[in-house]
C-alpha cells in the first residue's frame, strides 16, 4: 500500500510540482522508509509553499535537531513551528536550537516565555534547569 501511494503522489507531482499535500505525503513515505535524503527537501519544499504550515516546520525542526537535516537551518525551522503552533514542546525546541546555535540568553527566554504560557511543563522546566546548570558550570559558550 505505501508504494501504491508513493506512485499516486508521484503522478500528482509530475502534474502539480508545487502541490503541497502530495510533497508532504510522498517526503513522509520516504521518511518512514528510511530515505530521510530524498524524504526530507519534499517536507522543506511543502513547508515552504504552505509557510503557515506548522506540522512542516515541525518535523523539519526535528529532522535538524535530532538527525543533523538541515542541521544550519534548525533555527528558522524551529522558530517557523512555534510562529505556527505556539506550545511547550515548541518552545523547548526552538530554545535547543537558539541553545545550539551559542544563543544561550535567546534559548533561556524562549524557556522562561514558554514557561508562562505553560507553567506546569515539565520539560521547559527540565531545559531550562539543564541550561542553568550548564551556566554555573562554566559552559564555555555561554552568552
Amino acid at each position: 500500500r505505501t508504494d501504491e501511494a508513493a506512485r499516486i503522489y508521484e503522478r500528482i507531482l509530475s502534474v502539480e510540482p508545487d502541490h503541497a499535500e502530495a510533497l508532504w505525503n510522498l517526503g513522509g513515505i520516504l521518511l518512514k522508509s528510511g530515505r530521510a535524503e530524498a524524504g526530507a527537501p519534499l517536507i522543506l519544499r511543502a513547508a515552504e509553499i504552505r509557510k503557515s504550515f506548522p506540522d512542516g516546520w515541525e518535523l523539519l525542526a526535528k529532522l535538524a535537531l535530532e538527525h543533523g537535516t538541515y542541521a544550519d537551518r534548525a533555527e528558522e525551522f524551529a522558530r517557523n513551528a512555534l510562529k505556527g503552533r505556539p506550545s511547550a514542546e515548541n518552545h523547548t525546541r526552538f530554545a535547543l536550537a537558539l541553545y545550539t546555535a551559542g544563543k544561550h540568553q535567546e534559548s533561556r527566554q524562549v524557556l522562561l516565555d514558554g514557561l508562562k504560557r505553560y507553567p506546569g511543563d515539565q520539560e521547559l522546566r527540565q531545559a531550562l534547569h539543564a541550561m542553568e546548570a550548564a551556566g554555573a558550570a562554566g559552559d564555555p559558550g555561554k552568552k
